[in-house]
């Protein structure tokens, strides 16, 4: 064998990363549901009724998700969650009834 066929590589060179024809691609904003807002409210609904809409808008859900009781409220052990309108104010009141036992 002769050394003329032979050939040597380089270790120091340091190899660019291919470039590619396609673009960087962009990151996606998250959708769906963030954080626990609806847990947290449901938690949080206290014993004395108080004003729908101002607890909505405080616990940053809307009033159709408070509406969905049997659906979102995980603490059903703790009481019933009532969605009333008060007919002498004419304005919806939540509440939660605590259990008889």
């Amino acid at each position: 064998m002769s050394n003329d066929n032979v050939t040597t590589h380089v270790l120091n060179e340091q190899q660019q990363p291919a470039e590619t024809a396609t673009k960087a691609h962009r990151v996606l904003k998250k959708r769906g549901r963030k954080g626990n807002n609806i847990a947290k409210a449901f938690d949080e609904v206290p014993s004395t009724p108080v004003d729908f809409e101002e607890y909505a808008t405080q616990h940053k859900v809307s009033t159709n998700v408070l509406r969905q009781i049997k659906r979102h409220d995980r603490y059903a052990e703790r009481g019933k969650v009532f969605v009333r309108k008060n007919k002498e104010t004419k304005k919806m009141m939540i509440w939660r009834e605590s259990a008889a036992k």
